[in-house]
């Protein structure tokens, strides 16, 4: 009971102190804050997505973490937010499932350019599915290779190693398959590690998202 109550004194304290630092300004404070809120990380807050929307976006506009444009993205795929794209159709404004990805596209890219590793091996994602055709783009198989293996994790590598597969090029699939085997792709302690390394320095941050079925086919990506 006391070592129950030592911990949950903790995390209050840990709680306070983040939340005294998100109010200086602090964006690392507020994306932990976020997590506390989605229950990724153990507090003693309430589940509240609004509050975590709100923390990641105020982050994103203090200092562009990257981690919290992931954490928006995954709001939206979960279904969570709603996209602030719009179209106009008549007098009506609607968003559609195409705007929604279009805008988890971008922030993803917002992302990766600051090396967030999940972030670019989600773009490998979308293009090899074919996501971007939802808003007139097109499935491109060597860009999703180039998201995979620019991510730099075994996941990665393995998916890049499958494109290759694909498109014909056995050699260099070979190659990374290898790279990834190296990193520890497959073993049983490697989920694990990720999984406790997350992002941005906290735990429970996952690779994989929420992506939608795939238009006419009915088929999402597998989980890694």
């Amino acid at each position: 009971m006391y070592a129950d109550s030592g911990a949950a004194g903790h995390q209050a304290e840990m709680i306070r102190l983040h939340q005294n630092a998100a109010e200086m300004g602090m964006s690392a404070s507020m994306i932990k804050l976020a997590r506390a809120y989605l229950n990724h990380l153990p507090s003693n807050l309430p589940l509240d997505f609004n509050k975590a929307a709100s923390l990641y976006r105020e982050a994103v506009a203090v200092a562009r973490e990257p981690d919290a444009m992931y954490g928006l993205a995954q709001l939206l795929l979960q279904g969570i937010l709603q996209a602030t794209i719009t179209r106009k159709e008549g007098n009506k404004e609607n968003t559609k499932k195409g705007d929604m990805l279009q805008e988890v596209a971008y922030l993803l890219e917002e992302a990766a350019k600051a090396d967030h590793t999940f972030a670019m091996f989600n773009l490998g994602i979308m293009h090899l599915y074919g996501y971007a055709t939802a808003w007139g783009g097109e499935r491109d198989v060597e860009l999703a290779a180039l998201w995979f293996e620019r991510s730099g994790v075994p996941e990665g590598y393995h998916s890049a190693s499958l494109s290759h597969d694909s498109l014909g090029n056995q050699d260099r699939s070979k190659e990374l398959t290898e790279r990834a085997k190296r990193l520890g792709y497959g073993s049983k302690w490697r989920k694990k590690a990720r999984e406790l390394a997350g992002s941005g320095g906290a735990s429970g941050v996952d690779i994989n998202m929420a992506w939608p079925a795939f238009f006419g086919t009915g088929t999402v990506p597998d989980k890694v």
